[in-house]
């Protein structure tokens, strides 16, 4: 009766050859996962800007107004911010984004002054509660989304703040729109022009 033969094992040599293979893909698809990880990130960053700047529109359309007062949104005049009254814009206080997100969630929205600014309860963007966070409708890497409003309706609105701008005359980013939201993008910034060049946004 025949022996069968014995199995023959890996070689040192070939598990080295199998290992360095194996790393050297892995090296190659991490990068690749990451940057499809990224564009999808920024494509739902993209999608939830255009959601809230669809959802101003949508107010606009149903009052015939901004719910803003003197050019400002409720709890966004901030002592020190006198450029903001050009177009409002969000502010890094809760306050704001409470009030907006209360009327794109149907609810009334009332102002410092007690008036309710969506008296019809009409809901301009539920979003759901998992992107909501203190108040703020947040982007995929947790930080509340911008915007500005055409407030005196001239067709065009500033992207940055004077104060941010070294000239402001010369470096300022003037869009032709009623509505602009962003993202601060994966860097987290967005006061100059190189800081926002990665950032979602609905233009």
């Amino acid at each position: 009766m025949l022996e069968k033969p014995l199995a023959r094992g890996f070689t040192l040599l070939e598990l080295l050859v199998t290992l360095a293979v194996v790393g050297l893909l892995v090296a190659i698809l991490i990068p690749a996962v990451s940057k499809v990880r990224d564009g999808a990130l920024i494509a739902e960053a993209t999608a939830d800007a255009r959601t809230i700047k669809n959802a101003f529109g949508l107010y606009y359309a149903t009052y015939g107004q901004w719910p803003t007062t003197n050019g400002k949104i409720f709890g966004s005049n901030t002592p020190g911010q006198e450029d903001w009254g050009k177009d409002a814009e969000f502010s890094d206080g809760e306050q704001v984004w409470d009030f907006i997100t209360s009327m794109f969630k149907g609810e009334p929205g009332y102002d410092a002054d007690g008036r309710a600014r969506n008296p019809q309860r009409v809901p301009f963007a539920p979003f759901p509660d998992e992107k909501i966070i203190d108040g703020h409708i947040v982007d995929p890497w947790g930080n509340p989304y911008k915007f500005k409003l055409d407030v005196n309706n001239d067709g065009r609105i500033p992207r940055f703040l004077e104060i941010h701008l070294d000239n402001p005359e010369d470096d300022q980013v003037w869009i032709g729109d009623t509505v602009i939201v962003w993202s601060r993008g994966p860097d987290g910034k967005d006061w100059r022009k190189d800081e926002a060049e990665d950032d979602p946004k609905t233009w």
